[in-house]
């Protein structure tokens, strides 16, 4: 699995868990053993992104678990190169 993976990283240079857990139809738990041996083997490094709103801004919550689907937020994984 993790050469379909860094295929994928070949194709676009980041994604978040929820995006690869769609594109190779696996259980993100799966993935996420994968990508932490990826991780330890410095083939992938992890960017943080942060929403660019305060905590007590309104609609603050929605969009924290809206957006970390699409990974507007959240954990990305990128490509070392």
């Amino acid at each position: 699995m993790s050469g379909k993976i860094l295929e994928l990283f070949r194709e676009r240079k980041a994604f978040n868990i929820f995006e690869l857990a769609l594109r190779l139809q696996v259980d993100k738990n799966e993935l996420e053993k994968t990508l932490d041996t990826l991780l330890s083997h410095g083939k992938l490094r992890i960017e943080r992104k942060k929403l660019p709103y305060t905590d007590s801004s309104p609609g603050y919550r929605y969009l924290k678990s809206r957006s970390s689907i699409r990974g507007f937020y959240g954990e990305t994984y990128v490509l070392n190169e």
